[in-house]
C-alpha cells in the first residue's frame, strides 16, 4: 500500500516509514487528526478575512463609508458551511454603539446578506464640545448614588435615527435591592444630555 504523506517535513515522514506497520498506522491516524484540527482552526480566520473584504464590496448593504473600520468579534460556521461573522464598527477610530453587524456568507464563501440596525451611515464631527469631566458630571447627576468607574470613552452613538458624538461614562454602585450595578451612561458630547443608559449587571 502506498501512503502519501503531505504537510510534514521529510525527517518526520522517514520516521513514520521506519516504524512497524501497526504503530505506523496509529501514528498516521494521529497525524491525520492533527491536520484536520489545524484545518478546522483555520476556518474562522478565513471566514473573518472574507467577511472583512465583503463589507466594502457591498457598501450599499453594509453602510460602509470612508473612515469606517471593523473588528471581528465572533465567527459562527454552521454544519452546512454557512458563515456568520459579527463585527464591531468604528468611525475615525471611535467605537460605534449600535454599529455591530453580522455578515452572512454561503457555503462557497459568497456574500449573502448583512444584518444591522443602522438607519444611515454613522458619520459625525469627531470634535467634542464637552470635556470628559463634564460628561462624567452629567452622568453622575443622573445617578447620584453611583461613583465613577474610571472609564469615559468617546464614541459614536448610533442607536436611533441620527448618530451623535457621545461619551460612554462608566459608573458603579448598587441597585435598589443591593445588587451591584455597573452602569453605562451615554452623554451627548456636545449638549451634555443623557442619550441612553444601561446596566451590565442583570437580575433574574
Amino acid at each position: 500500500q502506498c501512503l502519501r504523506l503531505t504537510g510534514f517535513t521529510p525527517p518526520f515522514s522517514e520516521l513514520l516509514m521506519s516504524l512497524n506497520t501497526p504503530l505506523r498506522h496509529s501514528m498516521l491516524a494521529l497525524a491525520a487528526a492533527m491536520l484536520a484540527l489545524q484545518a478546522q482552526a483555520a476556518l474562522p480566520a478565513e471566514a473573518s478575512a472574507r467577511a472583512l473584504a465583503q463589507i466594502s464590496a457591498n457598501a450599499s448593504r453594509t453602510l460602509h463609508a470612508h473612515g469606517h473600520s471593523y473588528q471581528v468579534r465572533d465567527v459562527v460556521i454552521d454544519a452546512d458551511g454557512i458563515e456568520h461573522v459579527r463585527v464591531q464598527r468604528h468611525y475615525q477610530g471611535l467605537r460605534v454603539i449600535g454599529g455591530d453587524m453580522v455578515l452572512h456568507s454561503g457555503r462557497n464563501g459568497a456574500f449573502v446578506s448583512a444584518s444591522h440596525t443602522l438607519m444611515r451611515e454613522p458619520t459625525v464631527n469627531t470634535r467634542a464640545a464637552l470635556a470628559p469631566g463634564q460628561a462624567q458630571r452629567a452622568a453622575a447627576a443622573a445617578h447620584p448614588t453611583h461613583v465613577s468607574a474610571g472609564s469615559t470613552e468617546l464614541v459614536v452613538y448610533a442607536r436611533g435615527d441620527l448618530p451623535a458624538l457621545a461619551y460612554d461614562v462608566r459608573l458603579s454602585g448598587e441597585q435598589a435591592d443591593g445588587t451591584p450595578s455597573e452602569m453605562h451612561v451615554i452623554v451627548d458630547a456636545n449638549l451634555g444630555t443623557v442619550l441612553d443608559q444601561w446596566d451590565d449587571i442583570h437580575t433574574g
